[in-house]
């Protein structure tokens, strides 16, 4: 009994040798940082990952996590800092959230950080904390500019309809609205969400496809559409007028450049604008 005891603490032994190695390349080449803070705040381990993340190779094993915040010096990680030392010394379970990170080259990093407990060799007595965390920027914004997009969209039609509503008041008190100002002022509405969007949203430029990067691409598109689109409107024209008289008169002028007022003329660019925001929304 005691000589297979002793052989199945061996085999136990040389399988947790095998492990180990596995275990220290899996936390070398993942791509998540890992950080191992002893519980009196040391750092025992950093892997490759985590001072790609951070920007900075100033995360070093051995040294008190307090003498990296100290060298970190930016008051806009200090979130990330105090998230780090709570995690290390509260005793009441894993920790997990969302906190931003300034890189030394400025560019902030949104981190989704998860921390458990290190054990000692018996399992039960906490020596320090385990953090992992990956880079959620790119998620993160998407989900602020997604967020931002439905609220401007959902406040335009909520404004339009208000408009909508009182025309129609004031139509039933025998003072109707003419269209034209109707078409106006709703176009009107349009503009301002764009550009309330553009000032006091994430929202930019670049997201209604007119980017420094894709400007020129967008502007050749949408000026090949453009063009298609008015050479089937006056084919259509032509052909009404040709064949079919009762509807367009032939002899009438193809365009009545006359008949365009000032608000006739100030509908383009709001339809422009309104293109825009819509092309926004589903981008």
């Amino acid at each position: 009994m005691m000589a297979e005891a002793e052989r199945g603490h061996a085999m136990n032994q040389e399988a947790a040798g095998t492990q180990m190695p596995a275990v220290s390349r899996l936390a070398r080449d993942i791509a998540d940082g890992i950080i191992l803070l002893h519980s009196k705040g040391t750092i025992q381990y950093v892997n490759p990952s985590a001072g790609r993340l951070l920007g900075n190779d100033a995360l070093q094993e051995g040294i008190p996590y307090a003498r990296y915040m100290a060298a970190d010096n930016n008051s806009a990680n200090d979130d990330f800092h105090q998230y780090v030392l709570d995690s290390a010394y509260e005793r009441n379970g894993n920790h997990r959230g969302v906190v931003t990170y300034t890189r030394p080259d400025g560019g902030v990093r949104y981190f989704s950080i998860e921390t458990s407990f290190a054990g000692g060799e018996d399992g039960l007595q906490k020596t320090g904390v385990i953090l992992q965390f990956s880079d959620i920027t790119d998620l993160h914004l998407a989900k602020v500019k997604h967020d931002d997009t439905i609220k401007v969209l959902a406040g335009t039609i909520l404004i339009m309809a208000l408009w909508n509503f009182i025309a129609a008041i004031w139509e039933s008190m025998g003072r109707p609205i003419s269209s034209t100002a109707l078409t106006v002022i709703i176009e009107a509405i349009g503009v301002a969400a764009t550009l309330f969007a553009l000032r006091y949203t994430s929202i930019t430029v670049a997201d209604f496809g007119l980017g420094t990067k894709n400007l020129k691409q967008a502007v050749t598109v949408d000026t090949a559409l453009t063009l298609a689109v008015l050479v089937l409107m006056i084919a259509a024209k032509l052909i009404l007028r040709q064949f079919f008289p009762t509807v367009m008169d032939p002899k009438a002028p193809f365009f009545r450049w006359n008949a365009l007022g000032p608000l006739d003329l100030l509908y383009i660019p709001t339809v422009v604008l309104q293109e825009l925001l819509v092309r926004g929304v589903m981008q």
